[in-house]
């Protein structure tokens, strides 16, 4: 998988978007593309985790939440390294019927209810853990259909 990825690195940058099913059995593809990206760029095992985790939540929350009449998800990756800093964008697009400003109101109502102090087993993955992992984490309304869901992270 690290060699056919590396095809992808033109002068320290990856920028790569597939299209899947959208099906929880393509978590654990989506996780070692994800790992297998990590090591390439040799971010270390801390951080290649959380990102890892991240890019799981994104598809995972996809699938759960954003299915729709297409079955389809797409997943966009753009890492750089530019000699100082490597640069990491995540976008999940799925097909269900979710807009950018129905997420931003969820995430400023679970913001101003202590959401952070939550303790159900459901529904705090998108706003807890990754916006604790992430620099950005950010909605946007697909042109075709459905919602985007993105993140950035300098490392």
């Amino acid at each position: 998988l690290k060699a056919y990825l590396n095809k992808f690195i033109n002068d320290g940058k990856f920028e790569l978007t597939f299209h899947y099913d959208s099906d929880f059995k393509n978590t654990p593809r989506m996780r070692s593309f994800m790992d297998a990206l990590f090591d390439i760029y040799k971010i270390e095992l801390k951080d290649k985790n959380r990102l890892v985790l991240v890019s799981d939540e994104l598809n995972n929350n996809a699938v759960e939440h954003g299915t729709g009449d297409c079955w389809e998800n797409q997943f966009s990756a753009i890492v750089h390294d530019d000699g100082t800093n490597i640069y990491i964008n995540i976008e999940v697009t799925d097909c269900g019927t979710g807009s950018a400003k129905q997420m931003e109101a969820m995430k400023k109502e679970k913001d101003s209810i202590w959401f952070d102090k939550h303790h159900s087993i459901r529904g705090r993955g998108l706003f807890l853990i990754t916006e604790k992992i992430v620099d950005k984490l950010y909605f946007k309304d697909a042109k075709k259909w459905g919602l985007i869901v993105g993140i950035e992270k300098t490392i």
